[in-house]
């Protein structure tokens, strides 16, 4: 338990609340979606519930993984968007790309649970 205690005390308390709110929006979508679907067996769609909450779960930390990256890439700069077509392009392009970091978390968040780990063991 120490363990997921300091994995999440390493992440500020906002970003985490809004990853989980992206995270259950994400979820609560995904299950009506399910729902809605009769082809699906019982067990195939107890599996992919299960496997919605264990994204919805480790979410954040899929997240922190693309937000690492992307400020490794781009640093202190600013991408200034004209227009209200740029900034529309750009929001689609962020729910996307959270979408796609939900649906993956599974396999992403491993490496951000991994480089919590070693931040944090390097700090002590």
């Amino acid at each position: 338990m120490d363990f997921f205690r300091k994995l999440f005390e390493a992440m500020d308390n906002r970003y985490l609340v809004r990853a989980y709110l992206f995270s259950v929006a994400m979820l609560s979508y995904y299950i009506w979606i399910l729902t809605t679907n009769t082809t699906l067996s019982n067990f195939e769609m107890v599996a992919l519930m299960l496997y919605a909450v264990i994204c919805t779960i480790i979410f954040p930390f899929s997240k922190l993984v693309w937000d690492e990256i992307k400020q490794t890439i781009l640093g202190n700069n600013t991408i200034f968007s004209v227009g209200i077509w740029a900034v529309f392009i750009n929001f689609i392009v962020k729910v996307l790309i959270n979408a796609l970091l939900w649906f993956f978390a599974i396999f992403v968040a491993p490496l951000g649970i991994l480089y919590l780990w070693i931040k944090g063991r390097n700090q002590t």
